[in-house]
Parts: C-alpha cells; structure tokens; sequence
C-alpha cells in the first residue's frame, strides 16, 4: 500500500490544483485503481 499512498504523495505534491482536484474525486469514487493503479502493476 505505499506505492499508493506514494502516488497519492505526488499527486499532491504537484503544482496542478486541478489535478488534484480531480485526483481527489477519483479517490473518493475509488477510481484510483485504473489512474494508479496501472503504474503499481507495472
């Protein structure tokens, strides 16, 4: 679970308020799997 909580680090840490923004709902939704998740999956 770090790797996610790493993504979610980044995601943050960037300068894109609407990335964020988004990201933020796609975690809520629990759609983090398919923008993250692939990368975790390699």
């Amino acid at each position: 679970m770090d790797s996610r909580d790493r993504a979610l680090a980044v995601v943050r840490s960037l300068p894109l308020a609407g990335d964020a923004e988004r990201s933020s709902g796609a975690i809520e939704r629990g759609e983090t799997e398919q923008l993250s998740g692939g990368d975790t999956n390699g």
